[in-house]
């Protein structure tokens, strides 16, 4: 599996756009939008579109009014590179768009509009598990094969995988996660959540704090220690090992109660290795439990058959068949 990564995420926003455009960014402020940029080019040409659409450019006295908002030279301070490609490259567009910024932002605040949710993606494509820091300060692994989108403003997160959270306190906002079917809201508390496409169930275990589950009308509060599953039965309470949930942190898979169809769907998308089930295993829809080192595939379809009674016949180098 290799050494986990650690990553720290700068998150940027429509208003960071404008203050780096009318060149209010201190030097460190710049060089991380700068690296933003280079690697979000599309949000910010989004940005650009955002700008250009809400020019007012029907209404003759406002277009003025905006280009009082220009200073001269500005169009001369090099905000733009060549490498921004398109037409806002030229310079009398980026003293516009500089004035615009200003504009916009000042209009939006006296007409009191809407807060843009400003939304951002953390995809692990690897098979290693990955570490993030958000910029509120909440430390999340991401396992492989998963992504959580999160906003920086209202501490909203969608999970797509699985993810193990250690979130930081703030009253005046809940940090909350949201995946298929199921809402959790916290103050500041460490949990993990398990919600990968396609599998039965979502598995939910707390570690310390207080969490509440939502599930349609459906809804349960949590202590340290346990877990919830949402499955076909709706929300399910239960207990677990609180020093077990986190192992996949270091390369280990974790199951608790898991499907063995989904057990072998989640090697596959970790690893590569193709697992075949007979259909007559398949239907007795065992449930699998331990803690397995991902390190060998080979061994733990053995330790799997071995307490389940099953055979495990190797076809090729990445791929076996489990049968009876």
């Amino acid at each position: 599996m290799g050494s986990p990564v650690s990553v720290v995420v700068h998150v940027m926003d429509f208003e960071t756009f404008c203050k780096y455009m009318k060149g209010g960014c201190s030097p460190a402020e710049r060089a991380r939008f700068e690296q933003w940029w280079s690697e979000h080019p599309r949000e910010v040409d989004a940005w650009f579109e955002r700008v250009w659409a809400e020019q007012p450019e029907h209404n003759t006295r406002e277009r003025a009014e905006i280009w009082e908002h220009v200073k001269p030279g500005e169009e001369r301070r090099g905000y733009f590179r060549g490498r921004r490609g398109g037409f806002f490259r030229w310079a009398a567009v980026a003293a516009l768009v500089i004035g615009l910024c200003g504009y916009l932002l000042t209009r939006h605040r006296h007409e009191a509009a809407p807060v843009t949710l400003s939304w951002a993606t953390l995809t692990n494509d690897s098979a290693k598990p990955r570490h993030y820091l958000l910029p509120d300060s909440t430390g999340v692994w991401l396992n492989g094969h998963s992504s959580l989108a999160y906003n920086n403003r209202d501490r909203r997160t969608r999970l797509s995988g699985e993810a193990f959270f250690t979130v930081r306190k703030d009253p005046a906002r809940p940090f909350s996660v949201e995946v298929p079917g199921m809402v959790t809201k916290v103050l500041g508390t460490s949990f993990n959540i398990d919600a990968y496409p396609g599998e039965r169930a979502v598995h939910l275990a707390l570690v310390q704090g207080a969490v509440g589950v939502w599930a349609g009308r459906d809804s349960i509060v949590l202590k340290p220690g346990d877990m919830v599953t949402l499955g076909a039965r709706g929300l399910v309470k239960g207990r677990f090992a609180v020093n077990d949930v986190s192992a996949w942190t270091q390369g280990k898979l974790v199951l608790d109660q898991v499907d063995l169809t989904d057990v072998m769907r989640r090697i596959t998308l970790q690893t590569g290795v193709t697992v075949d089930i007979d259909p007559r295993v398949a239907r007795r829809s065992l449930k699998i439990s331990g803690i397995y080192d991902m390190k060998s595939v080979g061994n733990i379809l053995a330790s799997i058959a071995f307490v389940h009674s099953l055979r495990v016949i190797r076809r090729q180098k990445d791929h076996y068949y489990l049968n009876y």
